[in-house]
C-alpha cells in the first residue's frame, strides 16, 4: 500500500489533533503544515518533522497526495474548492463552508475531479457513540421517542475568530454542529422542522454563545439540544439521552455508555479517546480502497441545514420547516 502524502492546512487546535492522528498511521505520512502564523506553524511542523510553509504554493500541491484542512469556518470553501481543484483528496472540518450552495459546490466539485471528500465530524469515531449505534440498531430500546443533547463548556482556550461572525464564528457552528450531526446519525432520520432560540448571554461578541433548540425529525422523534460556552470555570460536557419505547441510552462524560433494557442494564466505558485516530484511518482506508468515506457532504449539509434553520427560527420566532 502506497503511503499517503498529506498535508495539513491551519495549525490550530483542529490541524495539531490531525497532525497527531495522522502520525499514528503507517498509511499516511504528514510531509507539510500551512498556516499564515510562523510561530504556531513551524512548531507544529517540527512536532512532525514537515516542512512549514505561510501559505499553499503550487510546490505544495505537487508534493501532497491529500489535505486536511482545519481553518477558520468563513475560510473553509476556498480552501477545499483550491484543493479539489488540484485534485487533492480533503478531509474537511466542519461545517464545511457557510452556506448550502457552498456545500453543494464542493460536493459537486469533488464528484466530478473523482476525489475523496470526507467531513470532520469527529464524535462519530468516539467509541462509546460506535457503541451506542450500534445498540440501537440491534433494537436495545425499541423505537426511538425522544432525545435530549447538551453540550456545555466553561471558559477556556478557544480562538479568537469563534466570537467573530464575518468569520463564520457562534458556538452553534463551533461545537452545536457536532451536538446536530450525531443525534442525526443515531436517530438515523432527517430533521424537518426547528423550532429555536440563540443568545449572547455573558459575552460582548455579535455570535451567540447559547443555543435552545427543538427538533422534530422524520421518523417523528423529538429532540432537545442545549449548547452553552460559560464565561466561567467548568470542565467540558456532552450528554446524548435517546429514548424508546423499550428501553434509553445515555452517552455521558468520560467515554461512559449506560443502555437500559427492559430485563438489564448495561455499561460501557471507552479505555481511551482515539476519535482523531479513527477518522483520520477511515479518511486513509476510503482513499486507498476507493470507496464513499463513512462521513460524507450530505452529512454535512444536513447539519449545517439544520443550523441555519436555527438561526431563521431565533430570527423570526417561528418554527422553520426543514
Amino acid at each position: 500500500m502506497k503511503q499517503l502524502r498529506v498535508g495539513v492546512i491551519g495549525a490550530g487546535q483542529a490541524g495539531e489533533r490531525h497532525v497527531g492522528a495522522f502520525r499514528q498511521l503507517p498509511g499516511a505520512h504528514v510531509v507539510a503544515i500551512v498556516d499564515p502564523d510562523e510561530r504556531r506553524g513551524a512548531a507544529l511542523a517540527d512536532s512532525a518533522n514537515a516542512r512549514y510553509l505561510p501559505e499553499t504554493t503550487q510546490h505544495f500541491w505537487d508534493d501532497v497526495d491529500a489535505v486536511g484542512i482545519c481553518v477558520p469556518h468563513a475560510l473553509l470553501f476556498a480552501e477545499a474548492i483550491t484543493a479539489i481543484g488540484q485534485g487533492k483528496h480533503l478531509l474537511l472540518e466542519k461545517p464545511m463552508a457557510l452556506s448550502l450552495v457552498e456545500i453543494d459546490t464542493i460536493t459537486t466539485a469533488a464528484a466530478v475531479a473523482g476525489v475523496t471528500l470526507m467531513v470532520g465530524f469527529v464524535h462519530r469515531f468516539r467509541a462509546e457513540s460506535a457503541e451506542a449505534k450500534r445498540h440501537i440498531l440491534r433494537g436495545a430500546i425499541g423505537r426511538p421517542i425522544f432525545a435530549v443533547e447538551h453540550m456545555i463548556q466553561g471558559v477556556g482556550l478557544r480562538p479568537g475568530w469563534v466570537w467573530q461572525r464575518e468569520m463564520g464564528g457562534g458556538v452553534l457552528l463551533y461545537s452545536g454542529v457536532h451536538a446536530l450531526d450525531r443525534l442525526r446519525w443515531l436517530l438515523d432520520s432527517e430533521v424537518t422542522a426547528v423550532y429555536a432560540h440563540c443568545e449572547t448571554v455573558q459575552r460582548d461578541a455579535d455570535v451567540e454563545d447559547t443555543i435552545i433548540a427543538m427538533l422534530t425529525y422524520a421518523n417523528g422523534v423529538r429532540a432537545s439540544c442545549i449548547v452553552h460556552i460559560a464565561q466561567y470555570p467548568l470542565p467540558p460536557s456532552w450528554r446524548s439521552e435517546i429514548y424508546g419505547t423499550d428501553g434509553a441510552i445515555t452517552i455521558a462524560p468520560d467515554a461512559t455508555l449506560t443502555v437500559h433494557e427492559a430485563a438489564r442494564t448495561l455499561t460501557f466505558q471507552a479505555k481511551r479517546d482515539d476519535r482523531f485516530l479513527g477518522e483520520v484511518h477511515e479518511f486513509v482506508r476510503a482513499i486507498h480502497e476507493r470507496r464513499t468515506p463513512a462521513v460524507t457532504g450530505v452529512d454535512g449539509r444536513a447539519a449545517l441545514a439544520t443550523a441555519l434553520a436555527i438561526h431563521l427560527s431565533t430570527r423570526t420566532g417561528q418554527t422553520v420547516s426543514l
